[in-house]
This record gives structure tokens, C-alpha cells and sequence, in this order.
């Protein structure tokens, strides 16, 4: 009885990983419904807070062809009021 309890249980888990793997091109969703990117941002650090950026946040802008990377969205409202106040706060990452 043990065992069809186990196999029940890993079938069932089995399938609900399955259904979680689907995805769209560029763009997921995460467990708290957030956006998560597969590309990363173009920077590495804030430019309107000055702290670290996740490479896959979701707190994201386009600007002068690059994805500009924010540690919260009102530092990404920040930036689109008035982006020449942070253009020069931007380090980009170096490409190897």
C-alpha cells in the first residue's frame, strides 16, 4: 500500500513540474507573479538609487538602445520622468 501511495505522490509532482515549465520567448513569470526576463539589463547598478541590479529584474527600461536595469518601479518612474538627470549615474557592464 506503501508504494502505490509513493508512486501516486511522485506522479503528481511529476505533473505539476511539467505544467510550470512552459514559458514565453523573453519574458516568465515568477511564483509572485513579477515579470522575470531571460535577458539580463545592461548595467550594474541603479542609476537613480545607486544599489546593485539583479541581471533579471523586472524593474527594467529601454534607453539609447540599452536595458537599463532599477532596484524598485518607482526608481523606473524616476528615471522615465527625467532620464537625462541619470544618464551619467549609468555604468555599464564590461562585455568579455
Amino acid at each position: 500500500m506503501g508504494i502505490i501511495k509513493l508512486l501516486v505522490l511522485s506522479m503528481v509532482l511529476t505533473g505539476l513540474g511539467l505544467s510550470s515549465v512552459g514559458f514565453a520567448d523573453d519574458q516568465l513569470q515568477s511564483s509572485l507573479g513579477e515579470d522575470v526576463y531571460s535577458e539580463d539589463v545592461d548595467n550594474d547598478f541603479c542609476p537613480v538609487a545607486g544599489g546593485a541590479v539583479d541581471k533579471c529584474t523586472p524593474y527594467r527600461t529601454e534607453c539609447n538602445g540599452k536595458t537599463i536595469g532599477f532596484s524598485s518601479p518607482g526608481a523606473v518612474e524616476e528615471f522615465n520622468e527625467n532620464p537625462d538627470k541619470y544618464l551619467n549615474n549609468i555604468w555599464y557592464t564590461e562585455e568579455t
